[in-house]
C-alpha cells in the first residue's frame, strides 16, 4: 500500500510520536506506514510501536518538514515535487503577492524586468520585487479604484506621473503593503493615503501616518455641490455606527486632519472612493501632520 503523505497522516504520526504511543489502532494509514517505513509489529487489529520506532518516525518528521518547509511554507510546486501534494501548503494561492498600477499608467520597474502598464491596469507580484527607484506611491483603500480610477491631469502633476499605485490589501498582504511604504519613506519616496472619505478611512490615515506622508483628499465644496443634488449618494445612515466605533478618533487624529473629521460629522457623510471617482469629485492633496 503506496503511503500518501497528506496533512492528515502527519498529523496521526505527530500525535502518535508525541503522546509517545506504544501502540495504535490498525487502520489502513498505519498500514501504510509499517510497509513503507518498517517501523512497528502488527499485533492483531493492532500496531505496536517501541521507542525506536518513534524515534524513527520523529526524524521522519523532522527530514518532512525540513523538506516540505511546513515552517517556512514553500510554494505548492515545490511541495509537489517533494510530497507529490501541494495542498500541504494551506496558504491561498495568491496571499504573497500585492497588486500594483502606475498612476495614469506607465513603467513598473521589477526585479525581473520592467513593464509597461496602461492606466487601469494592473500586476500582482511579491512586495520585494518591486524596485523603488520613481518619486512617489500612492496607497488606495478600495480594490476597484486600481483599474477604475482615472485622475485628474490637475493631480497626476500634483503627485507626478509614473507614482505607483498599490492596493491595502487584507492579512497577509496588507503586512507586506505596509512593509513595502515603510521601506518607500525610508527611501525618500512621497507615499500618499487615498482611502473613503468617511470616519474609518480617516482612522486608516491616522494608523498610518508612521508611513504616509500625504493624503489625498476630495474638494468638500465638490461633494455639498453633488449632496445637494443627489443626497442619496452619501451613507449617512452609517455614521453613527462609525461614531461608535471610533469615538475617540478626534483625539489621535493628526492635526491636518481635524478640519475633515469637523466637516465629516457636520454634514454627516460617509463617502467611497467609488463614488468620489464615479462623480469626478476633484481631488487634492493634504499634508499629514
Amino acid at each position: 500500500m503506496a503511503l500518501y503523505w497528506d496533512a492528515r497522516t502527519i498529523n496521526t504520526v505527530v500525535t502518535a510520536v508525541d503522546q509517545k504511543k506504544a501502540s495504535v489502532l490498525l487502520t489502513k494509514t498505519w498500514l501504510a506506514i509499517h510497509e513503507d517505513m518498517d517501523v512497528g509489529v502488527i499485533k492483531g487489529t493492532r500496531l505496536n510501536l517501541a521507542r525506536t520506532d518513534r524515534e524513527r518516525l520523529r526524524k521522519r518528521l523532522e527530514l518532512f518538514n525540513m523538506e516540505s518547509g511546513l515552517g517556512s511554507v514553500k510554494t505548492r510546486t515545490a511541495l509537489a515535487a517533494i510530497t507529490g501534494n501541494e495542498k500541504l501548503n494551506r496558504t491561498p494561492v495568491f496571499s504573497d503577492r500585492i497588486k500594483v498600477g502606475v498612476l495614469s499608467g506607465g513603467s513598473l520597474h521589477l526585479k525581473q524586468g520592467r513593464c509597461e502598464l496602461p492606466q487601469g491596469v494592473y500586476v500582482e507580484c511579491a512586495a520585494s520585487d518591486i524596485m523603488l527607484d520613481t518619486h512617489a506611491i500612492v496607497f488606495v483603500e478600495n480594490g476597484e479604484v486600481l483599474y477604475s480610477w482615472q485622475p485628474s491631469h490637475k493631480l497626476v502633476q500634483d503627485i507626478g506621473e509614473g507614482a505607483l499605485v498599490v492596493y491595502r490589501g487584507h492579512t497577509n498582504a496588507a503586512a507586506m503593503v505596509i512593509s513595502l511604504l515603510e521601506s518607500a519613506k525610508k527611501a525618500g519616496l512621497e507615499c500618499y493615503g487615498f482611502v473613503d472619505y468617511d470616519v474609518p478611512g480617516l482612522k486608516i490615515l491616522s494608523d498610518l501616518r508612521h508611513v504616509l506622508t500625504k493624503a489625498v483628499l476630495p474638494n468638500e465644496e465638490g461633494l455639498i455641490s453633488l449632496f445637494a443634488r443627489r443626497p442619496y449618494l452619501n451613507k449617512s445612515s452609517e455614521v453613527p455606527t462609525q461614531l461608535n466605533r471610533y469615538p475617540n478618533l478626534l483625539n489621535s487624529l493628526p492635526t491636518s486632519l481635524k478640519p475633515s473629521y469637523t466637516t465629516i460629522l457636520s454634514h454627516k457623510w460617509s463617502v467611497t472612493q467609488e463614488c468620489l471617482i464615479a462623480n469626478n469629485i476633484e481631488l487634492q492633496i493634504c499634508s499629514l501632520s
